[in-house]
This record gives C-alpha cells, structure tokens and sequence, in this order.
C-alpha cells in the first residue's frame, strides 16, 4: 500500500521543477513513510530537514541523500517535546533561509483493547499524532504569514490512516488520533488554503 502511495507520488513529481530546491521537513524520517518521503523528494532535488528520535536512523537517512548528490541536515529529537517544533524550524530556516513544505509522519502505535486501554497509552498516541502536527505547524506560521513569504510555496502533509476514518479494533488510541490529524488538516486549509 505505502509503495503505491509512492508511485502515485512519485508520477506527480515527475516534472522536477515542482519540488527543485524546495525546502521540506520531514518528521519520523528513520524508516518507513518517512524516510521513502525524504528520499524520494531528496531525488527530485529538495532539500530535506530530517527528523527522528533515532538519531542513526536519521544519519543513515542524510547519509544516503548526500551519497546520492542531494541536500539534508540531521535532526534527531523528540517531536513530543513542546520545545522541539520551535528549534527544528529554527535550525532548517537558518541552514537554508526558507521551508515550503512540512511531512508530518512521526508516530506510533501502543494498541490495547478498550476497557484495557490505560491513560497514559491514550494520553502519547493523542501526543504524537495531533499535539505534534499542530505545534509543528504552529512553529511554520511566522515564516509562512511574513508578507515577504506569501507567494512562497508551501504544503503540508499530515501523515493518517484509514483507521481515523473506519476505526480500528484493539486500537481506540490510536483510530482516536487519527480521525483528529484528519480535523485539523480540514481546519489548517479552510484558515491557511488557497
């Protein structure tokens, strides 16, 4: 599924002047969605801000990009840290003086059934899954409302799943979060579209 996800990307990037030298943060970049994300957009020549709390995996991710002839920078911390949206735009707007696009795809999963679910396991999938997407947005506003940027392009893509919209058994946590990141990626456009 994640593959024809990327081919389907991939056709639409096939005119590589829609994502050249564009600046992209990629969340959750070690593995998976994320890192076939950055490596696939690194490919058509954007410039990537790497994100895990793998710092290796993250590494590893750069590492291939830049054998490959293209432009990242490594940065591994913890998206559930309130902090870490701030520093991350900080850091990616001072090595290249710009971001256009945002890839949030950190994430996890701590199944239980319902009446076993504890808090806490509720309490880190709500986390990470919609608390980061909006403070990692949040941290791009001020770059993207300056009225020198407002021509600039710029996209969000806030990683879900069919389980925000169809449920999930064993994963009320889980399905939960992603029906929010599908509210507030509705809410983001309706304020920020064009």
């Amino acid at each position: 599924m994640a593959s024809e996800r990327l081919s389907q990307i991939e056709r639409h990037l096939a005119d590589p002047s829609r994502i050249d030298d564009q600046v992209v943060l990629v969340t959750g970049a070690g593995q998976g969605i994320g890192r076939s994300a950055a490596l696939l957009l690194a490919s058509k020549g954007a410039k990537i801000g790497v994100n895990d709390l793998d710092k290796d995996k993250a590494q590893a991710v750069v590492d291939e990009i830049l054998a490959k002839g293209g432009q990242a920078e490594c940065y591994p911390g913890n998206v559930l840290d309130a902090l870490f949206p701030g520093s991350f735009v900080a850091a990616i707007l001072k090595k290249w003086g710009k971001i256009n696009c945002l890839i949030n795809n950190a994430g996890f999963c701590q199944d239980s059934a319902i009446h076993k679910m504890t808090d806490d396991k509720f309490d880190i999938i709500m986390k990470v899954h919609n608390y980061t997407p909006f403070r990692m947005i949040r941290a791009l506003s001020t770059h993207w409302m300056d009225p020198a940027n407002l021509d600039m392009a710029k996209s969000i893509v806030n990683v879900s799943s069919t389980s925000g919209l169809h449920g999930s058994m064993g994963q009320i946590n889980y399905a939960t979060a992603k029906a929010g990141i599908v509210g507030l990626t509705k809410t983001v456009a309706l304020e920020w579209g064009r």
